[in-house]
């Protein structure tokens, strides 16, 4: 037999994870040898990583929905700490932000259990400026997985936009 692979081959049994060599890729414990030269399998594997990173442009390790939900967030999440505070060590506060949804109470219910800490103005517009029909909703970061609500909150497809409340 003079292809070397095939001599080199185990059997099926013995193993079936394929080998890869500096000079070839050989699947091996198939029953099966083949060759494939490096290079092409090096282009191969860059097209997909270049395919997989482009599609997420400045994120590309969050799905599509994941990048749309979080550019709801319209505030700086970096300085918050994770128990939900920010500011210096000696003046540290909760970092309050606002919403809109349907004045409707099966809207207020889902609200409230994905963010307990939400205040529901059926009457108000707020800053972020309501439109009639909606009722603004504010919540506060110093709760318990603070980032999690937010991300919970921005990826329901009735919620527009999630500010940073600023009471005047």
């Amino acid at each position: 037999m003079g292809d070397t692979h095939a001599e080199n081959t185990p059997e099926y049994s013995e193993n079936i994870i394929p080998h890869l060599t500096s000079a070839d890729l050989t699947l091996r414990g198939v029953g099966y040898s083949s060759t494939m030269n490096i290079p092409l399998l090096n282009i191969t594997i860059m097209f997909f990583l270049a395919t997989a990173v482009t599609d997420g442009e400045d994120q590309p390790h969050k799905k599509p929905w994941e990048r749309h939900a979080a550019a709801k967030i319209k505030f700086q999440l970096d300085d918050i700490r994770p128990d939900g505070l920010r500011g210096p060590a000696d003046g540290l506060v909760s970092v309050s932000y606002e919403f809109c949804v349907r004045a409707d109470d099966r809207f207020y219910q889902e609200v409230r259990r994905i963010d307990p800490s939400v205040q529901i103005h059926p009457n108000s517009s707020g800053r972020i400026a309501c439109p009639k029909g909606q009722a603004l909703c504010i919540g506060q970061t110093n709760q318990p997985h603070w980032r999690d609500v937010l991300r919970r909150l921005s990826s329901l497809s009735y919620i527009s936009e999630i500010r940073e409340c600023f009471f005047e």
